[in-house]
């Protein structure tokens, strides 16, 4: 519906288009488009819900032609594929050929557990620029007890062996969870095995419907700074900031500053056809079965109102700590507490580990400069 407002919680959002006219040179450079929201694996962790992300959604062929050229229109060059599993669509290749064949930089993310050797052989014929592959621990039980299917560890390794073998770049990631957090240096060296890069995201999540269900994986801010920060070969994103940085009070983002990325640089597609203003966005700004997407990306209340949420709106920032290290989340927050200016829990909860990190690395406040 694009007219009215969505509410979630105690928040109401604008749900209609605006002709502003404030935001046609804002250029996105990365699309997430799910294409796929079924997946034939159970991950304890996993964010999607029948209410958030009904399976029968799915959009044609014809659809992701008229996206990608609107996509190419705005100025996109990086395309992520994602579900869901993207390889239980049968026509995948035929929507990555409509990718290449605009010149986007196409990136697949998957569990890896249905690539054989014929997909992989696609996969390297249609140049795709990167495929990241999940896999939660180096231990095979305990990964296929996670995703809730024996035998997925043995076809993940496998996948990423493949695909990595015929010259793609190739990415095995994890979440930091209370069943791996101990574990990170082991699935390291198997990802340096395989000739794959690793990434740790180090944030767990509630499921877009709010559910708190995946937390109960969360690791403890003491595993987070013990077995994560402080191993900069695990997680460069520890020296992004440094004691000195997270100490000074002229460090922290002023209250004019955007926030992130969110209906910027990013944009993304849901299986429904939902224009979402960053791929965890629970509320849609429009649908492409309804208005184009260069005129939701142009025109919507939702993405005028979020471009124009600072740092000085976040009001339950202003006191917080630990705000040097953060980087709140508006799509969480709005899940967790029902306005996107909130504070959300997964972003306090590692901003907490990292910034204790960083203070107990610091030097003397005369070295450091910030008199603190």
């Amino acid at each position: 519906m694009l007219d009215g407002l969505v509410h979630i919680g105690s928040r109401a959002l604008p749900a209609g288009l605006v002709d502003t006219g404030a935001w046609d040179a804002v250029r996105p450079r990365f699309a997430t488009v799910y294409l796929e929201n079924k997946c034939h694996l159970s991950c304890e962790h996993c964010y999607e819900s029948e209410a958030t992300h009904p399976k029968s959604a799915r959009l044609s062929l014809r659809d992701y032609e008229r996206i990608f050229d609107e996509l190419a229109t705005l100025g996109v060059l990086y395309l992520s594929l994602t579900g869901g599993e993207i390889f239980l669509r049968g026509d995948l290749f035929d929507i990555v050929a409509l990718g290449r064949e605009r010149r986007f930089a196409v990136r697949l993310y998957t569990s890896g557990t249905l690539i054989d050797e014929a997909r992989a052989d696609r996969i390297r014929d249609l140049k795709v620029s990167e495929v990241q592959v999940s896999l939660y621990s180096a231990d095979a039980a305990t990964h296929d007890a996670f995703v809730g299917q024996v035998g997925a560890h043995e076809k993940t390794v496998r996948a990423l062996g493949l695909v990595r073998e015929r010259g793609v770049l190739t990415v095995m990631k994890t979440l930091a969870l209370d069943l791996n957090i101990d574990a990170l240096e082991a699935l390291a060296e198997l990802a340096r095995s395989l000739g794959a890069d690793f990434r740790v995201d180090p944030m767990l999540r509630p499921r877009t419907s709010g559910d708190a269900a995946p937390l109960r994986h969360q690791a403890s801010s003491k595993a987070l700074r013990e077995q994560l920060i402080a191993k900069p070969h695990l997680f460069t994103g520890a020296r992004e900031r440094s004691a000195e940085s997270l100490c000074g009070v002229d460090a922290v983002r002023g209250p004019t500053d955007a926030l992130c990325a969110v209906a910027r640089e990013v944009i993304s597609i849901a299986a429904d056809g939902g224009v979402l203003p960053c791929a965890s966005f629970p509320v849609a700004g429009g649908n492409v079965r309804e208005h184009s997407l260069v005129e939701i990306w142009r025109r919507s209340a939702l993405f005028d109102q979020l471009r124009r949420t600072t740092f000085g709106d976040m009001s339950a920032c202003q006191g917080c700590a630990v705000k040097a290290a953060c980087d709140p989340c508006m799509a969480y927050a709005l899940i967790e507490q029902g306005d996107h200016r909130a504070c959300n829990a997964a972003s306090r909860h590692f901003a907490t580990a990292l910034y204790t990190h960083a203070q107990g690395q610091a030097r003397p406040a005369r070295a450091c400069g910030c008199g603190g």
